[in-house]
């Protein structure tokens, strides 16, 4: 075996276990998304009451279904790793994919909330 061979061999375990080390991970920082928005939208519930209820359980029907979505992805990827059908450039894709999606809805979350005229309802 060349040294060339091996050294690609290498690269390549090192990226699949940084992938599987990454969603090893996930269910605890997915939880405390979930956690997170749940806390956050009952807050906002309680002690806002001129913000919209509507938009309250909208976003967090949002953040419910993204944590879903996540769920649903780190399932696939184990099935994945126990059948070996496992490409690590194509898992990476999609948990940057979904990690986005999540991002939008809590980058999306203090429109609904901020006071009327602020720097967000400017855009």
């Amino acid at each position: 075996m060349s040294k060339i061979s091996v050294d690609l061999a290498l690269t390549n375990q090192v990226r699949r276990d940084q992938v599987e080390l990454l969603y090893r991970q996930s269910p605890t920082a997915i939880l405390g998304s979930l956690f997170a928005g749940s806390v956050l939208g009952y807050l906002h519930w309680l002690w806002w009451p001129e913000v919209s209820r509507t938009l309250i359980v909208s976003w967090l029907v949002a953040g419910g279904s993204c944590t879903m979505l996540r769920f649903a992805t780190l399932a696939a990827f184990r099935r994945a790793c126990a059948t070996g059908d496992f490409d690590p450039a194509h898992w990476v894709r999609v948990y940057a994919g979904t990690l986005a999606i999540s991002a939008s809805v809590w980058g999306a979350a203090p429109w609904p909330w901020c006071p009327r005229p602020t720097c967000c309802h400017r855009w």
